[in-house]
Formats: structure tokens, sequence, C-alpha cells
């Protein structure tokens, strides 16, 4: 299989592209800066395509021969809604006509997310099936691809998943989790009890993988590891990976609200993205996203290899062996 990675160089793209290429897949790595690629760049089954997603000519180069599209790379924060939907919305309609246009025909595997969905009302568990209510600007944007894609791909093949937050080795917005309670705080929104779906990248990667060489096709699915946890539960999972027994601090959330808006503020007047924005915290202070990945599990016979434990587990080890702990 041949695959084209958008977001190549990201956190969950470097990980999709290291198991294409254990699994003897070619790559075509879609890159604004090669140099971040590192060594993977040398590697005789990656070829190397300089673009991004507001150059649509770089995308149909890139895309001309390809068995199959990831479509990764997306804005995760962004200073206003043009901004977003510039990578989000705009960016993946370049892909779908880059997808459109390949004479190879490719499938399209988009990776969306829990929040273009939304929260889950009440003790309800969304399935992918019922009419989307995302929440900020990420989630509506990225909802926005979704649509797109549903409507361009026509017979075309395609699959979206929505993971949930996934962590793993090289992860850095979780590491500010990790690296909070490595020295001895549990910091926990209101009460902690925000119930929240999680997948290791590893696991995330190899569904991915499934999702381009199975013939499955036109299904929007979550994909998680199949538990749904509170806040304060996947906290203590953290503590116990790392060993610490942190002091537990409620954080009320109109606090959040102030560290949302100063990070906010920070991002717009410097061009440094903040771990905390206000889009972030619309999203932290939602209830519960309660989802259910079973019709993932089936389509893709997919079953996951990390429990939230091991994963954490498997993650504070990375952490401590290539030095971001101590």
């Amino acid at each position: 299989m041949k695959a084209l990675v958008t977001g190549a160089t990201g956190f969950i793209g470097s990980h999709l592209v290291d198991h294409l290429l254990d699994r003897g897949h070619e790559v075509i790595a879609l890159v604004r800066d090669p140099a971040r690629l590192g060594l993977r760049a040398t590697h005789p089954k990656v070829t190397v395509r300089k673009g991004d997603l507001t150059a649509p000519e770089s995308l149909i180069d890139a895309a001309r021969d390809a068995e199959v599209v990831y479509h990764l790379a997306a804005a995760l924060r962004a200073r206003s809604d043009a901004d977003y939907d510039a990578i989000n919305a705009r960016g993946t309609e370049a892909v779908v006509a880059a997808v459109r246009a390949a004479p190879s025909r490719p499938k399209l595997v988009y990776v969306s997310s829990l929040a273009a969905g939304g929260p889950s009302p009440g003790m309800s568990v969304l399935s992918g099936e019922e009419t989307p209510n995302p929440i900020s600007r990420y989630g509506r944007t990225k909802l926005a691809g979704e649509t797109i894609i549903r409507r361009e791909m026509g017979e075309q093949p395609w699959l979206i998943l929505r993971p949930p937050p996934v962590y793993g080795p090289r992860e850095k917005d979780m590491f500010l989790l990790f690296s909070t309670v490595n020295r001895g705080f549990m910091p926990l929104p209101g009460n902690g009890s925000q119930v929240l779906p999680m997948l290791h990248v590893t696991d995330l990667a190899e569904a991915l993988i499934k999702a381009g060489e199975l013939p499955v096709t036109g299904h929007t699915w979550y994909i998680t590891d199949g538990g749904l946890y509170p806040f304060r539960d996947i906290m203590r999972a953290i503590a116990t990976a790392l060993g610490k027994r942190p002091l537990r601090l409620s954080v009320p959330f109109w606090v959040l609200a102030i560290g949302g808006s100063l990070g906010q503020l920070i991002y717009d007047t410097t061009g440094r993205p903040m771990t905390i924005n206000n889009d972030k915290v619309i999203e932290i202070v939602a209830p519960a996203w309660r989802c259910d990945a079973t019709p993932a599990f089936r389509g893709l016979d997919f079953t996951p290899r990390f429990s939230l434990a091991a994963g954490l587990s498997d993650t504070a080890r990375w952490y401590r062996e290539n030095g971001w702990l101590s």
C-alpha cells in the first residue's frame, strides 16, 4: 500500500508513519518542514513532498499515485474562527479535491475528533449516528471537514474516525499533566467528574492502518480504548504510573475561564500557542463525552492493545527514558 499522510510530522502523524513503515507500506509524507521528519526522511520507503493544506497544487502532486490518503493535518489552536476554518474546513476541501483528481482513486481516511460530535447530553452514549452538536470552534470546523467529505467524495471510498484525547510517547499536551503530577500536584477541574474516553497513540495508528487496508467505506466512527473514565480516575492512573501520591487540588471553573482567556490573549498577541485557551476551556467544562467505539471495533476487526493503566505506564516510561521527566 502506498499511503499519503498529511500532518506526518505531528504527534499522531509521526506514529502513523512509523507503523506504516513497520508494516512494509510506502509513505508519501506531506510536510511543511522536511527537517522535522528526522531520520524518517531518509527511509527508503518514504517520499517527502513539501507542501501544506493552503497550497492545493502541492496536495494534487502528493496524492497523484497514492492508494490511501490519511488526512491528519489540522489546526488544534487558532486565533480566530477564520484561522480554524482555513485549515480544518477549507484545507480538508483541498484534500478532497486532490483525492478526487488522483488517477489512482485513493481511499480517504480522515482523522476527525470527538469534539466534532460534541459532548453527550445526560447519560447518553453517542454512536456517531446522532446529529452532531460541537461546542468549540475546533469541533465545529472539524465537523465542517466531515461534512465536506460526505458531500464531495461521491462513490470514492472514505472513512471518518473520531478519536478522543490521544496520548502516548512524544505527546506534549498530556505531558503537562504528567509533569504536574510528578511535581506532587493533581489539579482537577471542579470535582474531576467529567467523563472522557481515551486512546493510546499506538492503538490509533493500528486502527488507521486497518481503515486504509480494509474495504469498509462511508462510515463515521468513534475510536477509543473502549472505556469511559472520570477525569479524576485518569489523574489517579497517571499518579500510579509515576509512583506518586500527589496533593489533590480542585480548580473552580471560573479559574479555568480566567486561564483560558489569558492563554488566548497570549496567543493572540504573541503568536505562541497555549495549551489552555478559551476553546479548550469550553470543552473541559462539559460534563461528559460518552461515546461508543463498538462499530469501529467490529468494522475494522480491531481490538485495542492498551488499557488506560497500561497505556499511561508506557507513556510514563517513555517520558522518563527520554529525559522529559526525572
